[in-house]
C-alpha cells in the first residue's frame, strides 16, 4: 500500500514538473497567418496532407493576429500559391470590412494570386477572419509530395509606417490535397433492383423446395 502511495506521489510530481518545463518553454505569443484546415501527417513527406476525393469542393479560411506588435497594423499583403492543375478556382470571399486589392499572375503553372488588405488601424493582440478561398479538386488530383496550396506573408505595415513582417511566425504555410478512394454509392434505383431480385430469389426457393418435398412424399 505504502509503495502504491510513493508511486502516485512520484508520478504527480513528474507531471508537475513536465507541465512547469513546457510553460517555461513555450515562447512568447507572435503576430502570424494561417489558414484551416490545416491539415494533417498522413504519409512520409513533410508537408501536412488534406484528403480529398476528386471533384470535391475545398475551402481555405485565412486568418491573421496582431499578437505582440508594437502598434497597430495598418496594411497586409500576402500571396496565395495553389496548384491549377488539381485545384480549379471557384471564388474569393473578403471576409473582413476593409479596402482589398487582388492582383492574379498570368503564370498558369503556379496558379498565384497576391491579396493587399489596407486594413487602416487594426488594433494589435486581436485575431482576425481575413478571407476565404474555394476551390473544386480536378481529375488529376495526385498525391506526389509537392505541395497544392501554400500562403505566404510578403509585407505588413504597421501606423507608423514601419515593415513589420518580420514580428509575424509563421508567416508560410503549405499543405498537399491528397486523393482517397471514392466510394461508390448505388443509386436508388439499384438498391431497389437488387431488393427485388433478392426477393424474387428467396420466393423461387422456397417453391422449389416445397415442390421437391412433395415429389418424395
Amino acid at each position: 500500500m505504502l509503495s502504491n502511495i510513493l508511486k502516485l506521489r512520484q508520478s504527480k510530481f513528474l507531471i508537475v514538473g513536465i507541465v512547469s518545463l513546457l510553460l517555461n518553454a513555450s515562447p512568447a505569443y507572435s503576430a502570424g497567418i494561417n489558414f484551416v484546415p490545416a491539415g494533417a501527417q498522413i504519409d512520409n513527406d513533410p508537408i501536412f496532407d488534406i484528403p480529398r476525393v476528386r471533384n470535391q469542393a475545398t475551402s481555405f479560411s485565412i486568418f491573421f493576429n496582431t499578437n505582440g506588435l508594437a502598434a497597430n497594423l495598418r496594411t497586409l499583403t500576402y500571396d496565395i500559391l495553389y496548384d491549377p492543375n488539381e485545384l480549379q478556382l471557384v471564388n474569393f470571399i473578403i471576409g473582413g470590412q476593409n479596402n482589398f486589392r487582388i492582383n492574379r499572375s498570368p503564370a498558369a503553372i503556379l496558379g498565384v494570386i497576391q491579396v493587399t488588405h489596407d486594413l487602416g488601424n487594426v488594433p494589435i493582440n486581436r485575431n482576425f477572419f481575413i478571407d476565404r478561398i474555394n476551390f473544386t479538386t480536378t481529375q488529376f488530383l495526385v498525391n506526389n509530395g509537392t505541395e497544392d496550396f501554400s500562403i505566404n506573408l510578403t509585407r505588413a505595415v504597421d501606423v507608423n509606417n514601419v515593415n513589420v513582417f518580420n514580428a509575424f511566425v509563421p508567416r508560410r504555410q503549405n499543405v498537399e490535397v491528397q486523393p482517397v478512394a471514392q466510394l461508390l454509392v448505388p443509386e436508388p434505383v439499384t438498391i431497389l433492383g437488387s431488393g427485388v431480385a433478392l426477393g424474387i430469389g428467396a420466393i423461387m426457393k422456397r417453391r422449389y423446395s416445397k415442390k421437391k418435398a412433395e415429389q418424395l412424399g
